[in-house]
């Protein structure tokens, strides 16, 4: 059984009814594995049995991992290594089976590497809130949900950790369109606390 843990950001079925999934956080973390939650719209729900909470990571996770195609010298974000974060870089083959030559921009390269790690970095829709996202922390790029849109130019993120950032709308893109509060990392790895909010 999945344990969560207080202030962790999930999905829960309220009431424990139907197939719909709401963006909450985990306030309480009770002895029987019981948690309360505070939903995204500010309901609250008590005493929410594990079976009906999700992890944050299923929708984003599912969207990282469709396959895609890309283009020699096309900018993207790539995963070194199959690792959590994502890095700046430029396709500079194509190979069979779904696979690319990568150049990072810090000068690293990657060969074969399956385009279920690699996401464009082509401007695409605005991100809205309830968004699944990668945003840039750092050098690098993590999955993450909007939380609030602050204009069209600035928007807070949450990561998996529960850390957060405010982050221009050039360091976003992206992956899931929709309500699904997926901040995840894809690894235990996780962005840190810098400039939490």
């Amino acid at each position: 059984m999945r344990i969560f843990r207080i202030g962790e950001a999930v999905q829960a079925r309220w009431g424990g009814r139907g197939g719909q999934f709401y963006p909450g956080t985990v306030t309480t973390v009770h002895a029987d594995h019981r948690y309360d939650v505070s939903y995204d719209d500010g309901d609250r729900e008590t005493r929410v049995e594990a079976r009906y909470l999700r992890p944050l990571s299923a929708d984003v996770e599912t969207a990282l991992n469709q396959e895609r195609t890309f283009e020699v010298d096309e900018r993207v974000l790539a995963r070194w290594e199959s690792g959590a974060a994502f890095f700046p870089a430029r396709i500079v083959g194509v190979r069979a089976g779904d696979a690319y030559d990568v150049a990072y921009d810090d000068g690293d390269a990657e060969a074969d590497v399956p385009s279920q790690r690699i996401v464009s970095l082509a401007v695409g829709v605005a991100p809205e809130p309830g968004d699944g996202v990668l945003a840039r922390w750092e050098a690098d790029w993590h999955a993450g949900t909007v939380r609030y849109a602050s204009n069209a130019t600035h928007y807070d993120i949450y990561f998996a950790d529960g850390s957060g950032k405010t982050v221009d709308a050039d360091g976003l893109r992206v992956v899931v369109r929709g309500h699904v509060h997926a901040a995840a990392t894809l690894s235990a790895a996780a962005p840190g606390a810098n400039g939490e909010l």
